[in-house]
């Protein structure tokens, strides 16, 4: 068992849902707040809350009770979301433009008994890149809004109705982290992707979803790349891949293949990720993974090795100091300094102009595995200098 991690959330992310109901007996009356807390912020509070329905007397009434409110707030949100989800597939496909959802809308309808148990904020639909901005206009005759003109490498403007959650017209699905705020595009043919992707009921309409071994990949760039603006939540990332690779579902071979035929600039960024996850998900690491994860890159090792998972629950945001313990794994202490000076002050303006927090707010407040996956695309590159020195 992962140190330093309360039991039942380790059990709960890992998957092993029968195993929530008897840790959570054991959770003292007192710790409960904390840990709901710990549980919200982690996205899994709706998941929880259905692990322990059948089982009353695992956790206080009050507890109960407010577990059923956040399954509730879920299972509207959703409903919200698949409402003006339906009404753009409705749009483009009147057009002959083919979608695939992807992040979390897709792995909730893939992966989980009720979809709103996997938490999600806004909804992100690919489209072929060539066809996206008629995509984007005709949701906007649909009745969607955008909300703010900032625009993104791989997505245009989000789209929102009223106060609903926002949607995302992609017209890319894998890229990586650069060092300046944005990504580094990775070109999928969208065929590529639409081949192994099947159809789904979302709720009285169909929608396409990727296969599991493309979801897999999505989830990986996903997570590296957002990492800096503190919206992922490790622990929903670490379920997402439990599901995905438990009983019946994708092994690493096929991963393996899928990389080798896409894009296999990203097999560090899916390894990475992997190992990161390692202390919650070794049981369902067959020997092959187990083996690739063993041949890491060194500066991704070290990393892999210094991050515990005592940090992926409590320490994701945490002080300039760590980050700077975490980088020089990567870059040695003179380097790591460069660059957390630098991404600090450029991440500053880039959260402070998308979340509206004040950059005041913001200055004690860095993100150090962002900026370690940031830094190990350019360890080793012949512009790693070039680009170090600009700060």
């Amino acid at each position: 068992m992962p140190q330093g991690v309360p039991p039942l959330l380790e059990a709960l992310a890992a998957g092993r849902d029968d195993e929530v109901p008897e840790r959570a007996r054991s959770v003292p009356e007192a710790e409960w707040p904390n840990l709901l807390d710990t549980v919200r912020r982690h996205g899994l509070t709706p998941l929880l809350g259905h692990v322990l329905a059948t089982h009353p007397r695992a956790c206080p009434s009050e507890v109960r009770a407010t577990l059923r409110s956040h399954e509730e707030h879920a299972m509207l949100w959703h409903r919200i979301r698949m409402s003006d989800l339906r009404r753009i597939i409705t749009a483009i496909e009147g057009a002959g433009i083919p979608h695939i959802l992807m992040k979390g809308a897709a792995l909730g309808l893939m992966l989980y008994r009720s979809p709103w148990h996997r938490l999600g904020g806004d909804t992100d639909i690919l489209v072929p890149a060539g066809r996206a901005r008629e995509a984007h206009d005709l949701a906007k005759e649909a009745g969607f809004q955008v909300t703010e003109e900032w625009e993104d490498a791989h997505h245009l403007p989000a789209l929102q109705k009223g106060s609903n959650p926002p949607i995302e017209i992609h017209h890319e699905s894998l890229y990586v982290p650069t060092p300046d705020p944005g990504y580094r595009l990775v070109p999928v043919d969208f065929q590529a992707l639409d081949a192994e992707a099947t159809s789904v009921d979302a709720g009285g309409f169909q929608a396409r979803v990727p296969s599991s071994r493309d979801a897999l990949l999505q989830l990986s760039c996903n997570f590296a790349s957002h990492m800096e603006e503190s919206i992922a939540r490790p622990l929903r990332w670490v379920r997402d891949y439990a599901e995905l690779l438990g009983p019946g579902g994708v092994g690493w071979s096929a991963v393996d293949e899928r990389l080798r035929e896409l894009a296999p600039e990203l097999t560090d960024t899916v390894l990475l990720s992997l190992a990161l996850a390692q202390p919650f998900l070794a049981h369902l690491y067959d020997a092959e993974l187990e083996e690739r994860l063993g041949q890491l890159p060194p500066g991704l090792s070290r990393l892999a090795r210094h991050v515990s998972a005592r940090d992926m629950v409590y320490e994701w945001v945490t002080s300039p100091f760590r980050a700077w313990q975490v980088l020089s794994c990567l870059m040695g202490p003179f380097g790591a300094t460069k660059w957390s000076l630098r991404k600090l002050v450029v991440s500053r303006e880039h959260i402070s102009a998308q979340t509206g927090i004040p950059e005041t707010a913001l200055s004690m407040r860095v993100y150090p595995v962002a900026f370690a996956i940031h830094a190990a695309y350019h360890v080793g590159r012949k512009d790693r200098s070039d680009a170090g020195s600009d700060g």
